[in-house]
This record gives C-alpha cells, sequence and structure tokens, in this order.
C-alpha cells in the first residue's frame, strides 16, 4: 500500500490521482483508492485540510 505523508507546495509530476469527497478530505487518516485502483493510505498531519487540486507525496518523495 501507499502512504500518501505530506501535502507538495509546489509543481511536482504527477503519478496517480485521487478523488476525495469532502468527508474524506477533513480526515487525516484514512483507506482511499486511487483512480488506478491501487490502495493507498492518508497519513496526513493532524488539522490540514485537502482542496481540489492538491498535490500529495510519499514520505520518499
Amino acid at each position: 500500500m501507499i502512504y500518501l505523508t505530506q501535502r507538495l507546495d509546489h509543481a511536482h509530476p504527477i503519478t496517480a490521482s485521487v478523488t476525495l469527497p469532502i468527508d474524506v478530505r477533513v480526515k487525516s487518516r484514512a483507506r482511499v483508492a486511487l483512480n488506478d485502483g491501487r490502495e493507498a493510505g492518508l497519513m496526513l498531519p493532524r488539522g490540514l485540510l485537502l482542496r481540489g487540486g492538491d498535490l500529495l507525496t510519499t514520505y520518499e518523495g
């Protein structure tokens, strides 16, 4: 499973995408399915609110 741990604050090549409803975007921990079918886990800093177009990355970059 891929763990998404950080929000990027600059443009970066996109390797996968995920579409999240508002009730998931306000959570810091959640299991999600990427648009290509792979599973991913959100493990973001508490209090971080995701907005449309935000880019996320793994701890490995």
